[in-house]
């Protein structure tokens, strides 16, 4: 099965991303069941750094995706 990469800053369970993380997971959840799916993305929401809850160090599985979320250190191309 063929693998795609999202790179996004913000992503579920982020809401004040706005319509992005709405596109993104819809367009995943269209096609999940053809693609192994990742993304990559922040560990809170548009102007609060505040952690989300209920996320692990490493891979997440949100619906058909697997995500990891990174604190603003680390997510930048050169640790990506």
């Amino acid at each position: 099965m063929d693998k795609l990469l999202f790179l996004i800053g913000g992503y579920l369970p982020g809401k004040n991303f706005g319509g992005p993380v709405v596109s993104i997971s819809n367009l995943i959840a269209g096609i999940g069941e053809q693609f192994d799916i990742y993304v990559i993305t922040k560990n809170h929401d548009l102007k609060d750094n505040t952690k989300y809850p209920d996320i692990e160090d490493g891979w997440n599985k949100v619906g058909k995706a697997n995500v990891m979320y990174l604190d603003d250190e680390h997510y930048n191309f050169k640790s990506i």
